[in-house]
C-alpha cells in the first residue's frame, strides 16, 4: 500500500512539475534556449506519465476481471 501511495505521489507531482511548464510557456517569459530545454523535458515528462496511466488502467481492468462477481451482485465466489 505504501508502495502504491508513493507512486501515487509521484505521478502527480509529476503532473505538477508538468503544469509549471506549461504555465511558463504560456507567461511567455522563456528565452529560445530554455524553452527548448522544457519543451523537451515536458515531452519525456508527458511520455512517462502516459506510461504510468496505461500501466494503471491494466491493473484496474485485471482488478475488475478478478472481482466481476462482486461488482455485478455483491457476491464472492468461492465463501
Amino acid at each position: 500500500m505504501a508502495q502504491t501511495k508513493k507512486k501515487s505521489n509521484s505521478i502527480r507531482q509529476q503532473f505538477e512539475h508538468l503544469e509549471k511548464i506549461v504555465a511558463e510557456f504560456e507567461e511567455g517569459h522563456l528565452d529560445v534556449e530554455d524553452g527548448l530545454e522544457k519543451f523537451e523535458q515536458g515531452l519525456q515528462m508527458a511520455t512517462a506519465l502516459k506510461k504510468q496511466l496505461s500501466s494503471v488502467e491494466v491493473k484496474i481492468e485485471h482488478m475488475k476481471k478478478k472481482y466481476q462477481s462482486v461488482l455485478e451482485n455483491g457476491e464472492v465466489e468461492g465463501i
